[in-house]
């Protein structure tokens, strides 16, 4: 008999909550910029005539853009003993829907109810920041591997 990864008995042991609305877009569409490349995108978005800000929002203001969710990845998040990486900046639209960092934002929510991340947020509407986000020249796609929450 095959024994189960921690992350499986995890799973098994803990349940995360998951918001009650979102968007409905599938995970391989959601634009992704990595950590690397924010810089980049700011610029991109202030050559498009979007005004980004920094703001620091509760993690419970902020709305599920994408439906899928790797709950593995969350575990793993959560349960790292090196919460340096959910500390970064998310993205958001200026109604709080998220662009990128769904998985480091629903492990914050479940981890810690009442925190306060900080964020970037465009001056845009959420359709509109995807719009513009699908034409940077270094967004990636990814799909969601392993187990799926449809949320």
């Amino acid at each position: 008999m095959k024994s189960k990864s921690f992350v499986q008995y995890l799973i098994e042991r803990l349940s995360i909550t998951l918001p009650k609305q979102n968007l409905g877009i599938r995970r391989k569409d959601m634009p992704q910029i990595k950590s690397d490349h924010i810089e980049d995108f700011m610029k991109y978005m202030k050559g498009e005539g979007i005004l980004i800000r920094k703001i620091i929002i509760p993690v419970d203001k902020i709305k599920a853009t994408q439906k899928e969710i790797n709950q593995n990845k969350i575990l793993k998040l959560m349960h790292d003993e090196a919460e340096n990486h959910l500390n970064k900046p998310i993205i958001i639209s200026k109604d709080n829907y998220l662009l990128d960092g769904h998985h480091r934002w629903l492990a914050l929510w479940n981890k810690f109810t009442e925190y306060k991340l900080v964020a970037f947020q465009a001056n845009v509407y959420i359709q509109d920041l995807l719009d513009l986000a699908s034409g940077f020249s270094k967004v990636s796609y990814k799909k969601v591997h392993e187990e799926n929450a449809n949320i």
